[in-house]
């Protein structure tokens, strides 16, 4: 893990990213939780998802391809692997490293008083202009150590809860449990920031004086007719220097992180505030329904009316 400083955000670049955080949401998979003794190991990647898992009590080894040796997980430990690596779950560090393969052959019910390892683990899904955003820029994995202070006690409360939910068959347990996955992501992106594990990306951009005023003021203005050389002009930079630095910084082009900016407000405009296709048009700048659509499409993979008939309450 990196030991960086956490990127020093100005009170408005931590008000854009809060904002761009309550545009995100993602759904939640769990696909294994129980209680794994005797010998075993697991490998889950391959999804295409983001990829948690939780030690609910015991401890385990986590080992990736790269890792000269397993890591230690013990209880209430979380690790995440936001690129879907290939890894492995293991209950000895002696143990070959079979990758691409499952095997727990003695599962029991979660219990405590039992022997073995209690585990949760799930995906958590979200679209790819938020992880173009957002993730890319996370390193292979993090592990939040239950024992890191008060975040993670807070963090493992949450988790608990998270757990608390998958046990049951309640009303709404689904959708309370996308909206904890929620909030776990989050509590991830902020230890990520704190531990300075990003080398780029909407973070590290935000943290830069210029390249940060370029964000803040499309995120503040989506409607605004912008251009590359508004924006050199606006932050004092020569359009050639703007657009370089934007590009390292970022990951993509100033117009490319507008459109998905605005994408990004639809989705929550069509979707949270149920605004009209017209309505959404215009607030994300675009003189014609039929030039929303086009650009929405593109972007959102369906066109905006199918997207929020999709999500309507049911």
């Amino acid at each position: 893990m990196s030991d960086r400083p956490n990127p020093d955000l100005v009170p408005e670049a931590r008000r854009i990213l809060d904002e761009y955080l309550r545009t995100i949401s993602f759904r939640s998979e769990v696909y294994f939780r129980g209680q794994v003794c005797e010998d075993w190991y697991l490998d889950t990647s391959g999804s295409g998802h983001i990829n948690v898992h939780v030690v609910c009590h015991g401890d385990c080894w986590f080992q990736l391809p790269g890792l000269s040796e397993p890591l230690q997980l013990n209880e209430g430990d979380v690790v995440v692997l936001p690129h879907d690596a290939t890894h492995l779950l293991l209950s000895s560090p002696t143990l070959p490293a079979q990758y691409g393969a499952i095997s727990k052959p003695h599962q029991v019910p979660h219990n405590r008083e039992l022997p073995g390892t209690a585990l949760f683990c799930g995906y958590l899904i979200v679209d790819k202009s938020t992880y173009d955003n957002v993730f890319t820029m996370l390193p292979e994995y993090l592990i939040i150590r239950s024992h890191q202070g008060e975040e993670s006690r807070q963090f493992r409360a949450l988790i608990d809860l998270l757990f608390s939910e998958t046990q049951v068959d309640h009303l709404g347990a689904s959708a309370i449990l996308d909206r904890l996955a929620d909030a776990m992501m989050f509590y991830v992106i902020r230890h990520s920031l704190a531990q300075g594990a990003q080398s780029a990306g909407l973070l590290v951009a935000l943290a830069d004086k210029q390249i940060g005023s370029a964000l803040v003021a499309m995120c503040d203005e989506p409607a605004q007719a912008w251009t590359v050389d508004a924006l050199a002009e606006k932050v004092f930079m020569s359009r050639s220097s703007f657009a370089e630095r934007f590009n390292t910084l970022v990951g993509k082009t100033p117009m490319e992180f507008l459109a998905e900016w605005r994408m990004q407000l639809a989705r929550r405009w069509l979707e949270r505030d149920r605004l009209s296709v017209a309505e959404v048009a215009a607030r994300c700048g675009y003189q014609s329904e039929t030039a929303f659509s086009k650009a929405f499409k593109r972007i959102a993979g369906v066109g905006p009316g199918e997207f929020r008939r999709a999500r309507a309450p049911r």
